[in-house]
């Protein structure tokens, strides 16, 4: 093994990094569950109202919580996001 491989650091845990990242998963499955986007590997739209809403709350809630740590643009494109899913559970519902 060389010199480089074995200094090789393992990432500092950061809780504010690994919440923004459920974050932008649970969106993405809330867009799935609404049947606005195909579920990777599935062949058609399967719609679970009840599970989209769990999500899209899951985000809003989590998104609240690490905004302070989030730089201005992400603060503003997560604010968007939840909006854009709040807005197509609305009409979906």
């Amino acid at each position: 093994m060389s010199e480089e491989k074995k200094e090789q650091k393992i990432p500092e845990l950061n809780i504010y990094n690994e919440l923004t990242v459920i974050s932008a998963a649970l969106s993405q499955m809330a867009m799935c569950l609404m049947g606005i986007q195909l579920i990777p590997g599935q062949k058609e739209m399967k719609v679970d109202m009840e599970q989209a809403k769990v999500a899209i709350d899951a985000v809003d809630f989590l998104v609240k919580q690490i905004e302070p740590k989030l730089a201005p643009e992400q603060v503003k494109e997560f604010h968007r996001i939840i909006t854009d899913l709040q807005l197509n559970y609305a009409k979906r519902k």
